[in-house]
């Protein structure tokens, strides 16, 4: 299918009230017309009093946020984080709610520093609907990268990873532990073991327990996927 194409308008100055109705009215067509942050703020709002089931609704988000990626320290406070949020929750159509969080994925791939709120996105998405799991292509893929972060810092010199890393991995945790997604089982063999071995550690600005309550976590995870306590 061919991409509508949009382009932004030069931004004028915004006073309050003016644009209360055509925010109201026409969202869409309000946040492509006025490049003003608030305006487009209150554009997302009205956007999300409802979902959306058309692919129009689709391409227009997809488009904007590259826009707004392209547009790097001139993203006008993350706003296009705000309208992937927009994407991913309202899409309401099966294949839509699919391709939105197969391009949350592709926009975490591309700006690796987005990863860790790309995961919050994905994980709160298949909460809302654990189905998606087994359709989503790139999913698992993702899962993993999100594991391999903790790991990878048994390269570096102090072997520590961060909150963020750990914000990551138990991420991937959730999702594959409702799914009970036996295959991802060695990696979460191998982080335990690497923390129980010390090849990787907290953070020194962690909490002193902070080890003994990753482990727990990560054990808690090996346990469903091995199914244990379950009948049989």
């Amino acid at each position: 299918m061919e991409k509508r194409q949009w382009e932004f308008v030069p931004s004028v100055l915004y006073q309050k009230g003016i644009l209360e109705n055509e925010v109201r009215d026409d969202p869409l067509g309000c946040f492509e017309k006025w490049n003003i942050f608030e305006v487009r703020v209150a554009c997302l709002k009205q956007l999300e009093k409802n979902k959306f089931s058309d692919e129009y609704f689709a391409d227009w988000a997809e488009y904007f946020i590259e826009k707004l990626i392209a547009q790097g320290i001139h993203d006008d406070r993350n706003l296009s984080d705000k309208l992937l949020e927009w994407y991913v929750f309202k899409a309401d159509d099966d294949n839509l709610v699919v391709r939105a969080i197969e391009f949350a994925i592709y926009f975490g791939n591309k700006e690796g520093f987005k990863t860790n709120f790309i995961s919050k996105l994905v994980a709160g998405r298949l909460k809302d609907d654990p189905q998606l799991y087994s359709r989503v292509p790139s999913l698992k893929k993702f899962l993993h990268k999100l594991l391999d972060f903790m790991i990878a810092r048994a390269e570096w010199e102090n072997r520590e990873y961060t909150d963020f890393d750990w914000f990551a991995a138990e991420r991937a945790q959730s999702i594959i532990a409702k799914k009970r997604d036996r295959s991802f089982l060695p990696k979460i063999n191998k982080l335990i073991k690497m923390l129980e071995t010390g090849v990787i550690i907290p953070s020194k600005f962690s909490p002193e327990e902070t080890l003994v309550m990753h482990l727990a976590r990560l054990r808690f995870t090996r346990e469903k996927l091995e199914g244990v306590g379950e009948e049989r």
